[in-house]
């Protein structure tokens, strides 16, 4: 135990010693291992920002025209049961599976629209990801490292060893807002009612 504590008390020993080299304006020292917190390239680089910026715009915009939809399907529900004393059964069978379908083709539509979401998130975080790779590939060769770790997985380090920042620096030199091509999403428009509905509503 005392042997572990003695070791602990010099690795402190050394981690404190890192500002040292901050303040005297000096490069890091030399190490065989890096750590990077992965996370951070996509949430603070200017191309993962405007990505997330562009991807929940369209979200915004998918939730309210699903709230417009959802309006306009209760509205026509209620038309619907209210006209129903005034239908044979079987027009009244054929309008309400109509509306049946149309509520399923919407309900499919509009996860179609959720999932071109992921997807563009997924393609966004590929292309951030395949442009940092030489990015880090020649940092790791500037410090003569071997390898990098990612940061939540070290236990004790010296954070002259973390090379996030300059990561994020770097890529923002390759990699801008203006690369960002999020095209709009498809989704489902609200609908009129159907020509069965129209005459459902003027029925006496």
């Amino acid at each position: 135990m005392r042997l572990l504590l003695t070791a602990l008390s010099f690795g402190l020993a050394m981690l404190s010693t890192s500002p040292a080299f901050a303040q005297a304006g000096l490069s890091p020292p030399q190490s065989p291992i890096l750590v990077i917190e992965s996370e951070r390239l996509f949430i603070e680089t200017e191309f993962g920002q405007a990505s997330l910026r562009a991807i929940d715009d369209q979200a915004r915009r998918l939730a309210a025209e699903s709230r417009e939809i959802d309006a306009q399907l209760i509205a026509e529900e209620r038309a619907l049961t209210e006209a129903r004393p005034t239908l044979s059964p079987e027009e009244f069978r054929t309008r309400a599976d109509a509306f049946d379908d149309r509520v399923l083709r919407l309900r499919r539509e509009r996860d179609e629209a959720g999932a071109q979401l992921s997807a563009a998130r997924e393609e966004a975080e590929a292309i951030l990801r395949n442009a940092a790779l030489p990015i880090l590939a020649q940092i790791v060769l500037d410090r003569g490292a071997v390898a990098v770790f990612e940061r939540r997985d070290v236990f004790i380090m010296d954070d002259s060893i973390d090379i996030t920042d300059e990561a994020v620096a770097r890529i923002n030199e390759q990699l801008g807002a203006d690369d960002v091509q999020t095209g709009p999403i498809e989704t489902p428009a609200p609908t009129d009612a159907t020509p069965e509905q129209t005459d459902t509503e003027s029925d006496p």
